[in-house]
């Protein structure tokens, strides 16, 4: 069973602040293009989604490399990764953090946001989705959606970055 909300920002009524382009990452963190293998990425992907959390993938890492991670980066799920998702590697250029965003039948859809959960990386993945709002509406692109898991925290952040709450769906999986 999945418990979702759909949420969507406008960013021509509600731009984001234009020094939302340039915060900065924490000390020994850069920004990276989002065009590495899955494999590159799932170690923080997979570490993200505890299995606490409300989206985690249940069964074995290479089911979820398999048929979630690397079909989302293929464009497959979700549409094409567009050029204004965004990683953050660290010195020895590892994926931490990242904020996926695709095409989704031609709205700019956040696919996913994920990060190591390292107390040292709190915030990182609220000053990622500040640099890719602020891209995005840079882009000329005039809204930006995404769906939440109700159990998941992170919908308070994206509540308070501006986004909308637009439909509230109920999945079940009858066996």
């Amino acid at each position: 069973m999945r418990h979702a909300h759909s949420m969507r920002r406008d960013l021509i009524a509600d731009p984001p602040q234009p020094e939302w382009s340039t915060i900065s990452l924490p000390d020994g963190l850069r920004l990276a293009p989002c065009d590495r293998q899955a494999a590159d990425l799932f170690p923080a992907w997979r570490a993200a989604f505890s299995p606490e959390h409300a989206d985690h993938h249940h069964g074995s890492d290479q089911h979820a490399l398999d048929t979630s991670l690397t079909p989302l980066l293929a464009g497959e799920i979700l549409g094409p990764v567009m050029p204004c998702s965004v990683l953050a590697v660290d010195e020895a250029d590892h994926v931490i953090a990242g904020v996926v965003v695709t095409d989704r039948d031609g709205l700019t859809w956040i696919a996913n946001v994920f990060r190591q959960p390292d107390s040292r990386y709190a915030g990182l993945g609220s000053v990622l989705l500040r640099r890719v709002l602020a891209g995005t509406a840079s882009r000329g692109l005039a809204e930006i959606a995404l769906a939440v898991s109700d159990a998941n925290p992170a919908r308070g952040l994206y509540e308070k970055l501006g986004f909308q709450l637009t439909r509230t769906s109920l999945t079940v999986l009858v066996p």
